[in-house]
């Protein structure tokens, strides 16, 4: 398997199960992805374990976004857990909990899995590795786009698409682990935040900071 064929076994399943049946398909192509399988989140928002989590955000994006990069970000966007997995600080649940492993995962992705698959002649314009990084770095940022702040961190790293296609990925991944009211609120907003976007073209998004 290569990353090209990846994408496209992550475009057209439609049950995890079909994805889980080349695990060791991707494995060889990925080698970083082993600790997701049977990983036990020990949390009661997630039924399934990590890596089945990760290949329901995955199926669970529509089916026709341009930019193949979020199927791959989307497998990969929680890579990083098994690393991160600490009890909730104040201890006041028994919960385990992944402080940073958006961070870290990115970082992962960009200075260990990116360049090991170009290494074994895979492909990624800087653009293409920008895009990844972004969408599994900041896949649990807050979505206000009601706020300044938040605009002014974005628009700098990402185009409006990408940033459409970062609100759609949290809308996956949530459903992914619709285990609380908490995530049927998140689809909400960011349903809400996905039509909004759509609305605007790229020299609105430019001038969003002055009016907002």
């Amino acid at each position: 398997m290569n990353v090209k064929e990846l994408i496209e076994l992550l475009r057209t399943a439609k049950e995890p199960e079909e994805v889980d049946a080349r695990r060791d398909e991707i494995k060889e192509l990925i080698p970083q992805v082993e600790p997701m399988f049977g990983y036990d989140q020990k949390s009661k928002l997630q039924v399934n374990d990590l890596w089945i989590h990760s290949v329901r955000t995955a199926l669970n994006l529509p089916k026709d976004i341009q930019d193949d990069w979020i199927y791959f970000a989307a497998l990969l966007h929680d890579i990083a857990k098994p690393k991160c997995q600490v009890p909730e600080k104040k201890g006041k649940d028994d919960d385990m909990h992944y402080y940073g492993h958006d961070k870290l995962g990115a970082e992962m992705v960009e200075k260990e899995i990116i360049p090991m698959l170009e290494a074994n002649g895979e492909v990624f314009t800087d653009k293409d590795k920008t895009a990844i990084v972004y969408y599994i770095g900041e896949h649990h940022s807050q979505p206000k786009l009601t706020t300044k702040r938040f605009l002014r961190k974005h628009m700098y790293k990402a185009t409006l698409d990408q940033i459409e296609n970062l609100f759609t990925m949290q809308i996956a991944d949530a459903k992914a682990q619709m285990n609380c009211p908490e995530n049927r609120m998140w689809v909400s907003t960011n349903e809400y935040l996905v039509r909004k976007v759509q609305k605007f073209g790229d020299a609105d998004y430019m001038a969003w900071e002055w009016y907002v």
